[in-house]
């Protein structure tokens, strides 16, 4: 049974290791828009509460911003190594319905001084996983589900520094609340059981970041960091029947903690005539202020980049690639090899369109995980958005 003990660490160490959690990473996917991937030289209205605070539009007077995702759909293939056998698994992912928007805010320029509110909820997901395992009768079912939302408020100041140079600072602050559930089902020569856990938890979030850019540059450069936020909250465990091994101390209700790891994104921006390009390298902070009892985590590179075209006044279209660092677990002290998505992972393209008429302003974007992700996704995406310029 030790196969099956080290499957259950591997499904509930997201939410359980060291009483800790922090939103399930599966679902963790760039930001995304008709004007390509998120960078840190453009934020819009809708995305005030989670990008580049420095990043703000420099539009006149104000404008608002409405814009719906769907979550990721499709499969992934697990690959995890134990007692040196590798178990090859897809994952079912289902989007999570919310009557709210993905994304939502307003931002507001008066002279040097640009500021913005905004609602982001882009973490929502639930993922079903069928394991069999070797020399077992009987299923062993896992689903995780994740959700993060956060508000915020960020300001910006457009500094002259020099003639026709221009150095933004920007600062955002805001809170977030987070949701894990857990669950576990099992049947045959596992012994039948049901497992469910639950964590919440709320905290302060904050950022800060900076723009340069020049007249005579060929480029702009944009820098965020986000320091790690901690969260506190409570967690509620049930399990039936009490007997059996998954449903020790069960059922249960205590205190718990969530992280959000640090993150720091570097942008490099540039535009020909009617093209544009940047692209970002951004590096998460897995490791910063774990204990030394958590290194199953640790830090991960991520990055994309995006060209646009200016096709017409008012309508651009933009394509872009990104690579997320899905996961990261590293190793557990069992053995158990928990970086099931290292040697494959999730490569996203993007086609996406912007098109302006007056005050109104409409983008569109379609995302696909699967033709660059070799076997180990099968994701798609969408997004759609409304904004207006007072």
């Amino acid at each position: 049974m030790r196969v099956f003990s080290a499957l259950v660490f591997l499904l509930a160490a997201p939410v359980a290791a060291q009483n800790r959690f922090f939103p399930y990473p599966f679902f963790a996917v760039p930001t995304i828009s008709g004007m390509g991937f998120g960078s840190a030289l453009a934020t819009s209205a809708a995305q005030a509460a989670t990008s580049n605070p420095a990043a703000l539009p420099g539009w006149a007077e104000a404008g608002a911003t409405l814009r719906g995702s769907t979550t990721a759909r499709g499969a992934e293939m697990v690959f995890t190594n134990v007692d040196g056998s590798t178990i090859t698994e897809d994952n079912r992912l289902d989007a999570v319905r919310s009557s709210l928007p993905h994304e939502g805010g307003l931002a507001w320029v008066r002279g040097p001084f640009r500021i913005a509110a905004g609602y982001v909820r882009p973490n929502d997901g639930r993922e079903y996983v069928p394991v069999r395992i070797p020399g077992a009768s009987g299923t062993f079912e896992s689903a995780l589900t994740s959700t993060l939302q956060t508000v915020g408020v960020a300001a910006a100041y457009v500094w002259e520094a020099a003639s026709g140079v221009r150095v933004i600072p920007g600062v955002r602050i805001g809170g977030a609340q987070v949701r894990g559930e857990s669950s576990i089902k099992t049947t045959g020569s596992l012994g039948t059981t049901t497992y469910r856990e639950v964590r919440k938890a709320s905290g302060a979030v904050w950022a800060t970041g900076v723009v340069l850019e020049g007249d005579a540059w060929p480029a702009r450069l944009g820098v965020a960091f986000a320091p790690k936020a901690s969260y506190a909250g409570e967690a509620a465990t049930r399990c039936t029947p009490a007997g059996h091994s998954l449903c020790i101390g069960s059922p249960s209700e205590r205190p718990s903690t969530g992280i959000i790891p640090a993150r720091l994104d570097a942008s490099l921006g540039t535009r020909r005539g009617r093209f544009s390009a940047d692209a970002t390298l951004s590096r998460v902070f897995w490791q910063m202020g774990q204990d030394s009892d958590d290194t199953f985590y640790r830090d991960a590179f991520e990055g994309g980049a995006n060209v646009r075209y200016a096709a017409m006044p008012g309508l651009t279209f933009a394509t872009g690639f990104h690579q997320t660092a899905r996961t990261p677990f590293q190793k557990d002290d069992a053995g158990v090899r928990l970086d099931f998505f290292d040697q494959d992972p999730t490569r996203f393209l993007l086609l996406g369109a912007t098109y302006e008429r007056g005050p109104l302003v409409l983008d569109a974007a379609y995302v696909n995980g699967t033709l660059l992700s070799d076997d180990g996704s099968k994701i798609h995406l969408g997004s759609l958005g409304v904004g207006y310029r007072f």
